[in-house]
């Protein structure tokens, strides 16, 4: 086994297969897939190699065929969503951010729906899930990248309006007073 890793490392520096991932590891959008880029190892079993050759065929002929979808909302927002499992709230950053992943894995799928023909990269699509209702809601709860909507929760939506009855009652009394024959 030793000779057989020896062998595997001398022909890893042959390739320059390092500044291959490193390459590629510049191209991620986080630090777990850059270090996941990095840690990439050839496949030693042919047909592991085979296997991850018809996938890349595979997809690559969907592109040619269907253009490459869009990746651009896919980050890793994994330690938000760990925290929102255990009930901490999520910044309003953070919840656009996971609407875009939404939204990114949404549209693989539509693109991949594009060819009924069975690939070998099938199996990485069918575990991405979308879920149109939490990206609406998500969506219809942020205004913008600073402001939620009232609607986002009935206590948000209370609470704006007593603050707006008090502005109110705060422009009626100075109106009052600027009124006043006394001040």
């Amino acid at each position: 086994m030793n000779n057989q890793s020896n062998e595997l490392n001398r022909h890893w520096k042959a390739l320059e297969l390092d500044k291959i991932l490193e390459k590629l590891a510049e191209k991620t959008s986080s630090e777990t897939s850059r270090a996941r880029a990095l840690d990439i190892r050839p496949y030693t079993d042919r047909r592991d190699a085979a296997a991850s050759l018809a996938r890349t065929a595979d997809i690559n002929s969907l592109t040619n065929r269907y253009g490459t979808p869009s990746l651009g909302g896919i980050h890793d927002w994994g330690d938000a969503l760990s925290r929102a499992k255990i009930g901490a709230r999520l910044s309003i950053p953070e919840l656009i951010g996971i609407t875009r992943v939404l939204k990114t894995i949404r549209n693989i799928k539509d693109w991949r729906r594009q060819c009924a023909d069975p690939t070998a990269a099938d199996f990485l699509v069918d575990a991405l899930t979308p879920d149109k209702g939490l990206e609406d809601d998500i969506d219809a709860a942020i205004l913008n990248e600073e402001q939620l909507a009232d609607g986002a929760s009935p206590a948000l939506a209370e609470i704006r309006r007593k603050i707006r009855r008090a502005q109110l009652s705060i422009r009626e009394r100075l109106d009052q007073m600027i009124r006043s024959p006394q001040y």
